[in-house]
């Protein structure tokens, strides 16, 4: 940052500040013929109470003076104490004494400084001395972003000319808004002068200005502003910054640093591609006999998840380490086979250590750093959690979890033809392409490439828990994992439900619609269990058991946390309603679901152990989880529940290897939507994701996160995508601006992480009763970079249910009453009646959400995280019915066959169903663009039924755009159908036409 120096004063024979004068008081003297030199008050040290004057042509052995008063009752400042030029502070009485007195030379600079106002007797006063004029301020910058809290802070002081040999520059700094500050002097030649502050304690807010005296060190730092010559208060709102963390990360090559504690670094990775990223990592530290610096982290190193490694000073426990990690001081740079393991870190000077980390294959990770000072063992380290720091954590996502729609629905549900066992839908009807009802045909219309399928397995037998008897009972209550549900078959056995889940999984996987295959992501239950709940084929191929439809709580009771405590194991099963398991969750707030038990996966910061006493515990963000406190029974649990994926990829046919082929990357289920994530420790999480990338790199994991806030900032450090509680804003958003503030606000929340965009689903309603307002609402979804969601029924214009027993706009036949809201009853046989009764409103619905999802597909821009929130061009700020979005594949490329850039618009419709126009500035977005003046650009709405058409009749210069901008119109419904292209959405892509040697090149 740049400043002039506070105040600025001549060199001739009589020079002064043309500041605001305090009026009256002068300088009078016998080198002045005893006239009046006024002095200024100097507005930016010391609040108003300092005066001062600098002057040349002083001369006297010695010359007498006195400071003139505005008080017309004494007039004079005269006999004191005096002040010898550059050596102490005197003192002027307003008593009318003997005149003062000073030893000068008329060839020097001299500033009179002089403290206090009209109504002080005694006023203390300063005389500076310099061989020329008192140098100025010219810059003042510091390197705080180089380092960390425990690195010192470099201020460099560049000043307008060399100072006179009797100039001193100094920094004076504070941590507490100068109740007390410290005084640094600054050392250096010519122009430039540095001044170190000492590291502060992470979080600490520094404050300094610069001054230049000619006192001494001890009355400068007793009166800084009575002895300030000159000096740059940065307008006196003071230099500041807040000392960072010790250890700082930059993702983009050092441009920007944040720190590390408990932050987040989120990528998107495409393997098969040979994407690679970088982290940077600098650790600073302020002990002076530092030998070594390194970071301590498993990033990149997902492969290495169920290692058991071994050392010279690690004995392996016969468990994963991504389960339980040994003591990191144990581990060196030379382990190489170790999951986490040290990298040595280059030291910059200063104290400041560097470390550049790869990132290239999709996972969850973590970092912390650790160095070593003079005479410490070979496992004697210092850490940067010590003062309880916490890890920084680096999320790698598959890169296709952005290119994803998703389509969530019940299966026993969608395609059912009564409400009964005999009408339920199997997998077998999924696959049905004439079925007139959900196929992957349905999907194709919609351009929907990912099912979301609430949980497929067999639930539980008892009804503990289930008072009202509901028939088949929540799929939500799991009894065995490893299984697909009867009912979910033709003939109601299990075998058959999984021929046909898995014969579904591979016609998904080899379809070739115009949305390409179909990815599969199922709905995993980790935190709970039925209370009847078997091991599955899971608990016999890890040798858990000999038999697979064995109860877990008979041989593994401290699987099941304790109902006095959720942070004990169980200890005593019986059956279903015999024992001390705890009822899930383990959050008391909003009341327990009694038809599942919790699971015990150790102790760790966000478990609620005690109703109602720990119920805010789930907001913790300490990042603790108790290793060293892991029973083989918890170990035993981690290891099972992180074979789901195992299993079931083997089973739906994947390799279950990496890199062996290609074109089988796809295979098999997907992903998982994880029930309940928030609810389980962070470490198991990174475990799971691992082990299972190990596998499958492009798995995508989604997180159930609903509170949002901390829990969603805690499951967003392991996470591809978030299910949070965004779904719950859309009810309530009218305006653009609210719109634009829920996106950016959860884009900073979350680090650039992928959110999904749902409007509703099976745990909540739809949030209007008029259909085409919930559409506008997801067209504004569309051009945000996350995850789409269509909940089945939604594309048929479905309503709000008003009670148990559905109506045609409501879409089903039955209902539940779930925390105040009617939800498609998913515990009870129900039966999707939109198909064959689809509701008011619906025509043209299914094909508006296949044109807007196809725009998706199709613009690589659209989906990317690169975006522009467009003003209006006259006067600026929102339209408040119309979400305006630039969008560009890569920035300040421009249009062109390998970068797609489109400008969005989706109107915000409102009870009336307006219609909107605006004309959209583009000056702001400009270089991201990448437009340029000379050349000629046309349009096409990829949301239209002629995406291929320009909507411009003729081409339009760049020039053009910048200086006009560009108008749109969306007409909502009025005189049409909302098929009617434009009505609610446009995205238009910007092509490039200019002619080239005559010729007319365009690009598609």
């Amino acid at each position: 940052m740049r400043r002039s120096c506070g105040w600025v004063l001549g060199a001739v024979a009589a020079l002064f500040v043309a500041a605001v004068a305090q009026a009256g008081t002068a300088l009078r003297g016998s080198f002045n013929g005893w006239g009046s030199w006024e002095l200024s008050a100097d507005t930016a040290f010391g609040g108003g109470l300092y005066s001062a004057l600098t002057v040349t042509g002083v001369g006297g052995t010695p010359a007498e003076f006195k400071f003139q008063s505005a008080d017309g009752a004494v007039g004079w400042l005269g006999a004191g104490t005096a002040a010898l030029p550059n050596a102490n502070v005197g003192e002027a009485r307003k008593d009318g004494g003997p005149n003062l007195t000073l030893t000068a030379d008329a060839a020097k600079h001299y500033t009179f400084r002089l403290k206090g106002n009209d109504t002080w007797w005694n006023r203390s006063f300063v005389v500076m001395e310099t061989d020329a004029a008192p140098v100025g301020i010219a810059a003042v910058a510091d390197d705080h972003g180089r380092g960390g809290g425990a690195a010192a802070v470099t201020v460099t002081v560049t000043t307008t000319a060399a100072p006179s040999p009797q100039e001193r520059v100094y920094v004076r700094w504070s941590t507490d808004g100068f109740a007390h500050a410290t005084v640094t002097a600054a050392g250096g030649v010519g122009t430039t002068y540095t001044a170190v502050i000492p590291g502060q304690p992470q979080g600490t807010a520094v404050a300094y200005y610069v001054l230049t005296s000619t006192l001494p060190y001890g009355a400068v730092a007793a009166e800084p502003d009575l002895c300030t010559l000159r000096g740059d208060s940065n307008g006196g709102a003071h230099y500041r910054y807040t000392a960072a963390s010790p250890l700082r990360v930059s993702t983009d090559g050092g441009a920007s640093w944040r720190d590390a504690d408990y932050t987040t670094s989120k990528f998107f990775c495409d393997e098969r591609a040979g994407d690679r990223h970088a982290v940077l990592v600098r650790y600073a530290l302020s002990a002076q006999d530092v030998v070594c610096a390194e970071v301590f982290s498993n990033l990149d190193r997902r492969d290495y998840a169920d290692v058991d490694y071994t050392n010279a000073f690690v004995t392996g426990d016969g468990y994963a380490d991504g389960i339980c990690p040994p003591d990191g001081n144990l581990i060196s740079t030379n382990d190489a086979g170790a999951y986490f393991t040290a990298f040595p870190m280059a030291a910059l000077g200063g104290g400041v250590y560097e470390w550049t980390g790869r990132v290239s294959r999709c996972g969850a990770y973590r970092l912390t750093a650790r160095h070593k000072t003079a005479g410490q063992g070979p496992t004697a380290w210092r850490w940067y959690g010590e003062g309880g720091a916490r890890d920084h954590a680096v999320v790698v996502s598959p890169a296709k979890a952005l290119a994803l729609t998703l389509y969530e629905l019940n299966p026993l549900t969608v395609n059912a033809t009564a409400p009964d066992a005999a009408g339920r839908s199997t997998f077998a009807s999924l696959t049905d392409a004439g079925n007139g009802k959900f196929n992957l045909g349905h999907l194709d219309l919609l351009r929907a490439n990912c099912l979301w399928l609430q949980p497929i397995h067999p639930n539980a037998a008892t009804t503990r828990g289930n008072p009202d008897g509901f028939t088949p009972g929540s799929p939500y209550a799991t009894r065995d994992a490893f299984a697909v549900s009867g009912w979910l078959g033709a003939d109601g056995t299990e075998a058959t439900a999984l021929v046909e889940f898995t014969n579904f999984v591979a016609r998904c996987d080899g379809h070739s619609g115009p949305a390409g295959s179909v990815h599969i992501m199922l709905d995993g239950v980790f935190n709970h269990t039925a209370w009847d709940a078997e091991y599955g084929q899971g608990g016999v191929a890890l040798g858990l058991c000999a038999d697979a439809d064995g109860r877990i709580g008979l041989t593994r009771p401290g699987w099941y946390a304790r109902m006095t405590d959720y942070g004990a194991p169980a200890t005593r099963y019986i059956d279903a309603y015999d024992n001390d398991f705890a009822t899930a969750p383990d959050r008391g707030d909003f009341g327990k679901w009694p038809d599942v038990a919790e699971l015990y996966f150790g102790n760790y910061s966000a478990l609620v152990r005690h109703n109602p006493e720990d119920n805010d515990a789930y907001k913790s963000e300490e990042d603790g989880y108790d290793h060293a406190g892991m029973s083989a029974d918890v170990k035993d649990l981690w290891r099972y529940v992180a074979y789901y994926a195992d299993f079931w990829l083997a089973r739906t046919g994947h390799p279950c290897v990496n890199g062996a082929d290609a074109a089988q990357d796809d295979l098999g289920i997907d992903g998982l939507r994880c029930d309940f994530g928030q609810g389980l420790p962070p470490q198991f999480w990174e475990y799971f994701i691992n082990h299972t990338r190990r596998l499958k790199w492009n798995f995508v994991f989604m997180a159930e996160t609903l509170d949002g806030g901390e829990p969603g900032r805690r499951s967003n450090r392991q996470f591809d995508i978030l299910n949070e509680n965004i779904v719950f804003a859309f009810k309530t958003m009218t305006a653009t601006a609210q719109f634009r503030e829920a996106y950016e606000g959860r884009r900073s929340t979350y680090d650039g992480g992928a959110i999904l965009l749902n409007l509703t689903s099976h745990d909540e309603e739809m949030p209007f009763a008029d259909p085409w307002r919930t559409a506008s609402r997801y067209g504004c979804n569309v051009m945000i970079d996350g995850l789409p969601m269509l909940f089945y029924g939604q594309e048929r214009g479905i309503v709000p249910a008003t009670g148990t027993t559905g109506g045609a706009d409501q879409g089903f036949a039955r209902f539940e009453l779930n925390f105040g809201k009617y939800v498609p009853h998913f515990k009870q046989w129900n039966q999707a009646t939109f198909w064959e009764t689809p509701p008011a409103y619906s025509a043209g619905l299914e094909q508006w959400y296949g044109r807007v999802n196809g725009a998706r597909l199709a613009s690589a821009a659209l989906r990317s995280p690169n975006r522009y929130f467009l003003s209006r061009r006259e006067g600026g700020g929102d339209n408040p019915k119309i979400l305006a979005a630039a969008k560009v594949e890569k920035g300040g490329a421009g249009p062109s066959p390998s970068n797609d850039v489109v400008l969005a618009f989706a109107l915000i419709l409102d009870e009336a169903h307006a219609a909107a126009s605006e004309t959209y500035d583009l000056r702001g977005p400009w270089a991201l663009l990448g437009l340029r003046a000379e050349r000629l650009y046309n349009v096409r709405d990829l949301a239209s039924s002629e995406s291929e058409a320009y909507l411009w009749p003729e081409p339009r210069s760049g020039q053009s755009l910048y200086d006009e901008g560009v108008w749109v119109s969306l007409a909502a419904d009025s005189g049409g159908p909302i098929t009617r292209d434009g009505a609610l959405v446009q995205v238009l892509r910007l092509v490039d036409v200019t002619p080239w040697r005559g010729l007319l090149l365009q690009y598609r």
